[in-house]
């Protein structure tokens, strides 16, 4: 009778232990040394001796943001890789200390594996690994954290602008270094606000374009930023139409380095936040050089750009504006007029043989024509964009043939209005 008592109440004591225990019974010794043989790893293929050689993997999660205890109960995922082609994806849990194990692991060189998991909705994985030739086991460690949605901890340590200016257009390329400063993951999106009006966005570097979305104020990245640091760059572009305009770059996050360099084509910069620090000579180039430091999210930061300079397209819409108006006013001009006076007869051969007159005197001469001065100021505003001409020797040429331009074209209205008055006798 006793000895029936004793054995119920060692079978109900397994069975207690058995539920109330959450998960599996520690497999491993903290140094993750498996005590059971997977074969003999110098035996070869054929021989007498040779077993079933299979390789294992044993490793460990720890969660970092906790001071790196192990976790349990959590599925790990295994990615099985033939001649690097995805083959299956098998699954198993961490035990009670957060250890897990594979096993039956093909040794072939063509044989590949990588381990993957998700903890608070973050995706983690380890590197992919193989086994070396007379190697049947594999160690890892893979730390994860807690997971935030607070973007508080995120903050760039330095942020370089570049621009270069062609064509009536700023060609801007950014490189942002962001940091996690905290010790948990913040699951994003990151956001990379841009100013109004950008076009031609690119991604360089660092941002994962399948996980990216782009919008009118700029773009975001749907991606877990890992405590650490992250680099990313990126280029766009903004068109100008006038010699002055206001950049205004947008800050997200903390920034504690603001690094702005502008091409230098005789322009003006003003800026209450940033700072003049040099101008720099690259090859044929120069740039202005601008910083700030201890800028704040959202804080308001403009540089006042004057003096640019209009490429060919800028120059042609106020050269055929101005010709249009010209023409224009010659076509309303002869229904706005005055009621004209009668002329004698004897008064019609005289106006037509000043004319005729006229026009010789102006060939005789060499006088130009608006339409070849409209179509020099063209080419040589084609020349600057191309770069073979100074800044300053071009200003100086095109005001010279702008102002011969407009005496032409008001003597060209003068004299529409007095042969229009003489028409009227005909």
């Amino acid at each position: 009778m006793i000895k029936k008592l004793l054995v119920l109440n060692f079978t109900l004591y397994i069975l207690y232990f058995t539920l109330t225990t959450p998960c599996l019974v520690h497999a491993y010794p903290p140094g993750m040394q498996p005590t059971a043989e997977i074969g003999d790893p110098t035996a070869t293929a054929g021989s007498p001796t040779a077993k079933a050689v299979k390789g294992r993997l044993v490793g460990r999660i720890s969660n970092r943001t906790q001071g790196g205890i192990l976790v349990p109960n959590l599925e790990i995922f295994l990615e099985k890789y033939i001649n690097q082609n995805p083959t299956e994806k098998i699954k198993t849990l961490t035990d009670c200390d957060g250890y897990f194990q594979f096993v039956d692991l093909p040794l072939t060189p063509e044989n590949s594996y990588r381990v993957s998991l998700k903890y608070q909705g973050v995706d983690y994985s380890g590197h992919p690994f193989s086994f070396a030739q007379g190697e049947n086991l594999k160690t890892m460690e893979i730390g994860v954290y807690d997971a935030t949605d607070s973007p508080e901890k995120i903050k760039i340590s330095m942020k370089h602008i570049f621009v270069d200016i062609e064509n009536n257009i700023f060609k801007i390329s950014e490189a942002v270094r962001l940091e996690n400063i905290g010790n948990t993951t913040y699951r994003g999106p990151l956001r990379f606000s841009l100013p109004e009006g950008f076009e031609n966005l690119q991604f360089e570097r660092g941002i994962d374009t399948c996980c990216s979305e782009i919008k009118e104020s700029g773009f975001s990245e749907n991606m877990p930023f890992y405590p650490g640091m992250k680099e990313v760059t990126y280029s766009y572009q903004l068109k100008y139409d006038s010699s002055k305009y206001l950049f205004t770059p947008a800050i997200d996050y903390p920034t504690e380095n603001l690094d702005l360099m502008i091409r230098d084509l005789g322009i003006k910069l003003e800026s209450k936040r940033l700072v003049f620090i040099s101008a720099i000579d690259m090859g044929e180039k120069k740039y202005l050089r601008l910083s700030a430091k201890a800028l704040l999210p959202n804080e308001k930061v403009e540089i006042k750009i004057s003096g640019l300079p209009l490429g060919p397209e800028g120059y042609r819409v106020y050269v055929l504006v101005f010709a249009g108006l010209i023409v224009l006013l010659g076509i309303v001009y002869p229904f706005l007029r005055k009621k004209p006076v009668m002329v004698s007869e004897e008064s019609r051969p005289c106006a037509q043989e000043r004319d005729k007159l006229r026009a010789k005197s102006e060939e005789k001469k060499g006088v130009i024509t608006s339409e070849e001065l409209l179509k020099e100021i063209a080419e040589l505003d084609d020349h600057y964009a191309a770069g073979e001409i100074e800044t300053g020797e071009y200003e100086k040429l095109r005001a010279k043939k702008k102002k011969i331009l407009i005496k032409l074209l008001r003597h060209r209205l003068v004299s529409n209005k007095t042969n229009n008055k003489e028409n009227e006798y005909d």
